[in-house]
């Protein structure tokens, strides 16, 4: 990793910082139902610093993504599309640098809080478009949580 990667992955962090503050009050049931994409019909975008941030996760667990799609009989996709990065007790492997995308609340299960500044959360969303744009070229454009994951390990 560069000094200048480094550097990019602090201001990302510090986006983090501000999205966890903004959601704070907010809880969850803690089903895992928004890491089944398929079931959700939701599945995170992420951008390249972001996925350098996925990467530097992973290589603290020791763990390896299971990959984009498992298999439940042979030549069958499994239909939930289930993050490579939850484990078995539903429980993000990566907590603490996972992708913006899994740090809202979607869910219907989802406890609210204070209400959340849609207008401050889309400044976020386009910091992180510009720093990944700075981190990689077309960096910004997102990219599937679920298909990208079985090419970071």
């Amino acid at each position: 990793m560069s000094e200048r990667e480094d550097a990019l992955l602090v201001e990302l962090r510090k986006v983090y910082d501000e999205a966890d503050s903004l959601l704070a009050g907010w809880t969850c049931p803690m089903t895992a139902e928004c890491c089944q994409f398929g079931a959700s019909g939701k599945e995170p975008f992420v951008t390249s610093i972001e996925l350098a941030e996925m990467k530097r996760g992973i290589l603290k667990t020791g763990r390896r993504p299971e990959g984009p799609e498992k298999r439940t009989k042979e030549g069958e996709r499994d239909k939930t599309r289930v993050c490579p990065m939850l484990s078995k007790d539903l429980k993000c492997t990566i907590y603490e640098s996972r992708p913006l995308g899994c740090r809202t609340f979607f869910c219907h299960r989802a406890l609210k809080g204070d209400k959340v500044p849609h207008q401050r959360w889309r400044e976020m969303v386009r910091t992180i478009e510009d720093i990944a744009r700075r981190h990689k070229k077309q960096g910004e454009v997102g990219r599937p949580l679920g298909r990208i994951l079985g090419k970071c390990s």
